[in-house]
């Protein structure tokens, strides 16, 4: 026990230390919209509300911002605040490795699980990314121990349903892509019913009041989710409105992109050998890997689809969204996972099996080489393979060229038999990846810190000449988005409403706009002061 203990504890620090020395120069929130959403949600939060007031774009459920809410109200600076929220998913982060090692008893996981780069990048920002695959990971954890040890009285079978539910609905209010959860248990479970339909009775007399108490928790915190927490599925309008694109030629486009994106994550092998080691859990008739298993792979069928309808909203006119990584790239982390649990398996008894898997990798290889669509693009859409977007020009010797020479020794090795050689190879190659992945993702917020900092420092000389907590409005929605943000930033509570939303006797006399736009003003209003993104406050002395 004491060993597993200090184990568990290596993993962790050694991913918190690994996270602070390739993140350590985030300072400030650098992913418009998003960080600063969550921040403020948690601010909120401290005050009694449960959504974020930034409106300006988009509205997230709150249970991400419910977790950062104890770690933000201990500082009153802004800027503790955001590091103290970094400094929480950079733990958060690193007990994913730990909850690895504890599912698969391998330390060598643990530790591989903890750097894998879809896990290991969000650690550089306060997405919501990495709560939610922390606690997937522990509700997969959970689901697996239920079946296999605690439903054999009913109040531990009408505890752990509650418990399940409980879980997922809490990822709900995370993540709304958490929707898909509950649907995904509900197969899980009615796959195991399939095998049992000859002797429904025994399936009832295991499994029946775990399910049936899940289903009904499920109803309850749902009810009382959408009650108190207004949760919602943002752009559900969208993703209807795509539906009548899935069959068209640039759905499937999407659709093999998507699948190449995966199989680069997993490194080429690690998925089929995670669909080799699903069948051979169906054969031995493992019940609780079975259900363990199929509910991996409902969630990221379910992700997957999602996922295409949101490509499909904008793809045609924006090909940054011909390849979306980042909503699957929880499920992935699970699946990655599993991977090097079943590939240590595999070369313990599929030797040869290797040869059934050459043509469709080499399949995979030239389809990423000839027809992958690897243009540069903004943060987040491919968070796990950042190094497609930006090492377009050198694709080749970067990645493909280091991927065939790994599938090339994989199969001489195969051949030879040597079990300890394939394990350097692919610990060699996923260094490579590595490398690879971190060097281009942080180089954007080495990029995109400056000029934030920038506007940070604008607003501070602005403050200098009026008061931090002066009224002031824009005109309609005429406000760059990092001007507008970053304000709301440095000012807790207070946020630039437009000026329309202000009644008569209270129009502001301080009126920010963009200068390209600017509309005629009173004669009285004069130029205050101007920010680098063409954004100009103005000041009238009537009001707007």
């Amino acid at each position: 026990m004491k060993r597993t203990v200090y184990i568990a504890l290596g993993i962790f620090l050694f991913g918190m230390l690994a996270r602070w020395v390739v993140f350590h120069f985030v300072r400030i929130p650098w992913i418009i919209y998003d960080e600063y959403i969550y921040l403020d949600g948690a601010r909120q939060i401290l005050r009694g509300d449960v959504m974020s007031h930034l409106y300006r774009d988009q509205a997230y459920p709150p249970g991400w911002s419910f977790v950062l809410a104890p770690v933000v109200g201990m500082f009153h600076d802004p800027f503790l605040q955001y590091r103290a929220a970094l400094l929480l998913v950079m733990a958060l982060s690193s007990l994913i490795g730990v909850l690895a090692y504890l599912f698969t008893a391998s330390s060598t996981i643990g530790v591989l699980t903890s750097l894998f780069p879809p896990l290991f990048l969000y650690s550089g920002s306060i997405m919501s990314e990495t709560v939610y695959t922390l606690f997937l990971f522990f509700l997969l954890f959970c689901l697996r121990i239920f079946i296999k040890e605690d439903l054999k009285t009913v109040k531990n079978a009408i505890l752990s349903g509650v418990v399940v539910a409980a879980l997922i609905v809490f990822l709900q209010e995370i993540r709304s892509f958490g929707r898909t959860l509950f649907p995904a248990f509900v197969l899980s479970m009615a796959s195991i019913y399939a095998l049992h339909y000859k002797k429904p009775r025994e399936w009832i007399k295991k499994y029946g009041y775990f399910a049936v108490a899940a289903v009904i928790a499920y109803a309850l915190f749902s009810f009382l989710s959408r009650t108190f927490l207004h949760t919602t599925l943002y752009e559900t309008e969208g993703y209807v409105s795509s539906l009548k694109r899935v069959f068209t030629p640039l759905s499937l486009k999407l659709i093999l992109n998507q699948f190449t994106a995966v199989m680069i994550e997993l490194y080429g092998v690690l998925g089929l050998v995670f669909l080799w080691g699903s069948y051979r859990a169906y054969k031995k008739k493992d019940t609780s890997e079975i259900i363990a298993r199929t509910f991996v792979w409902f969630v990221f069928l379910s992700s997957f689809a999602l996922t295409l309808l949101h490509m499909l909203k904008t793809a045609q006119h924006d090909k940054q969204y011909w390849i979306f990584t980042r909503y699957l790239d929880p499920a992935v982390v699970l699946m990655f996972v599993y991977g090097l649990k079943d590939g240590l398996t595999f070369l313990r008894e599929k030797k040869h099996a290797l040869f059934v898997w050459i043509l469709p990798l080499f399949l995979f290889v030239f389809y990423v080489w000839k027809y992958l669509y690897m243009e540069s693009y903004k943060f987040g859409n491919t968070m796990g393979i950042f190094f497609l977007a930006d090492k377009k020009d050198t694709i080749g010797i970067g990645y493909i060229v280091p991927l065939i020479v790994f599938l090339c020794i994989l199969y001489i090795f195969f051949r030879m038999q040597k079990r300890q050689w394939i394990i350097v190879a692919f610990i060699l190659f996923f260094s490579w990846q590595w490398y690879m992945s971190v060097s281009s993702a942080v180089a954007v917020p080495k990029y995109v810190i400056p000029r934030y900092e920038n506007q940070i420092a604008q607003w501070q000389r602005y403050f200098e000449n009026n008061s931090r907590y002066t009224p002031l409005c824009r005109y309609d929605s005429n406000a760059s988005a990092e001007v507008y943000y970053i304000y709301s930033f440095l000012q807790p509570y207070q946020y630039i409403h437009t000026c329309q939303s202000f009644s008569s006797n209270q129009k502001p006399k301080n009126i920010l706009m963009s200068t390209p736009n600017v509309p005629k003003l009173s004669w009285q209003c004069e130029e205050e002061f101007t920010f680098d993104k063409s954004d100009t406050m103005y000041y009238c002395p009537y009001g707007y």
